[in-house]
């Protein structure tokens, strides 16, 4: 990953955490030269990509002053949680498909999926944007004939899960899993990231009432973006703590 955009992300995340307050300014360019390392070039690289998603705002003989956004309103905090946790609290996400269609899945789809040598799957690939910025580019994977009782034409901005509720495949338990990667070409597009910048992999894979897994995702997330969260309950009983997700038996 450049330099630089390793700088962009640390000033990004001291910025989300309140390092640098909103209505602050950062630290001059001799300073970060001097805390982080980087060349007098990257670091205002750095600033300047800052600048340009309205993080922050140059003020010629001032500095460089920290804002939450281009209007200088505080802004949200980054996503929380799976897409349709998002969904249900009314949070406005849109979604551009870039392809729905049948096609041979990829190892590790066919193992989850169960899927013999010969069959195929429905693939559909999306980006999620909030407020028109990308947020996340996911593969979802169905076996084929479970996919064709998939509405093409109605499904818009849904949530496949969603979707497969009105057949009779309703999924009534789901796993993830959640990872680093990096993202390669055609995910760096989509997300505006330069190749090679890190990214949250998640991987999720819905079963129905007889333990057949019915879909699988995978999805990969703007590590500026987005990020995961699970509240634990400590369980009673025993002489150590037992913690479960929240509304776990």
């Amino acid at each position: 990953m450049p330099a630089y955009h390793r700088l962009y992300v640390l000033l990004s995340e001291h910025i989300r955490d309140g390092v640098y307050p909103a209505g602050e300014l950062l630290p001059s360019e001799n300073d970060l030269v001097q805390t982080y390392g980087y060349s007098r070039v990257t670091v205002r690289h750095a600033l300047q990509r800052l600048a340009d998603d309205g993080t922050v705002r140059k003020h010629k003989g001032q500095g460089t002053v920290v804002v939450a956004d281009p209007a200088g309103r505080p802004g949200p905090d980054r996503l929380r949680g799976p897409v349709d946790d998002l969904v249900a609290r009314g949070i406005r996400l849109t979604s551009t498909e870039l392809q729905w269609g049948i096609v041979t899945p990829t190892p590790q789809a066919r193992e989850v999926l169960g899927l013999k040598a010969a069959e195929r799957c429905l693939l559909i690939r999306r980006v999620r944007q909030f407020d028109g910025a990308p947020v996340s580019y996911s593969s979802i994977y169905l076996p084929e004939a479970i996919g064709a009782r998939l509405d093409h034409k109605q499904a818009g901005n849904r949530l496949i899960l969603e979707m497969l509720e009105e057949t009779p495949h309703r999924p009534q338990v789901t796993e993830h899993t959640l990872t680093a990667t990096v993202a390669d070409g055609e995910v760096a597009t989509s997300l505006r990231l330069p190749v090679g910048s890190p990214v949250l992999r998640m991987r999720g894979t819905a079963f129905d009432s007889r333990g057949r897994a019915v879909y699988f995702q995978e999805s990969l997330y703007h590590p500026a973006k987005y990020e995961y969260a699970v509240r634990l309950t400590r369980g009673k009983g025993g002489p150590s703590p037992r913690w479960r997700p929240t509304g776990a038996p």
